[in-house]
């Protein structure tokens, strides 16, 4: 495993699952600026073997308070369930230290089971339905962790 800085190009060559490819078709331009390192946050991926598992990042909205974002290949979590569910509590946790994070927030497609029950793996809790707040105006929930 190896973590690199995101790169837009490397959705070409994951194999998305159903909530993420219409998605990345419709934002290819927003995830060709967090190419550009000029986005208030961090944007990386995780490689095995030299292949894209996830594509992940911070945005700051302001000090203390950031929102996750992650589309992962999609037998990705599946095949390496594990070492990703640690690896990401480790992550969450070091972020909120380094950048003196007291809260972390994520949406979720609220037809994705799967992201729903990841989401709560990681401790954050359920705030919300967000009606109409994607794309295609379909329903999300928001989803917080603390950091005290």
């Amino acid at each position: 495993y190896s973590v690199v800085p995101f790169k837009s190009y490397l959705f070409n060559i994951m194999e998305l699952g159903k909530f993420d490819v219409e998605l990345v078709n419709r934002l290819k331009e927003n995830f060709k600026w967090l190419d550009s390192g000029q986005h208030n946050g961090y944007a990386y991926t995780v490689l095995f073997e030299g292949k894209p598992l996830l594509c992940f990042g911070l945005s700051f909205l302001w000090p203390g308070v950031a929102t996750a974002w992650l589309i992962p290949h999609k037998n990705m979590i599946n095949k390496h369930k594990v070492i990703f569910h640690k690896g990401a509590l480790n992550y969450f946790k070091t972020a909120a230290e380094i950048y003196k994070l007291h809260r972390i927030d994520a949406t979720v497609h609220s037809l994705n089971v799967q992201g729903v029950k990841w989401i709560k793996s990681m401790y954050f809790e359920f705030e919300g339905l967000l009606r109409h707040y994607g794309y295609d105006k379909a329903d999300y929930k928001l989803y917080s962790r603390i950091y005290k």
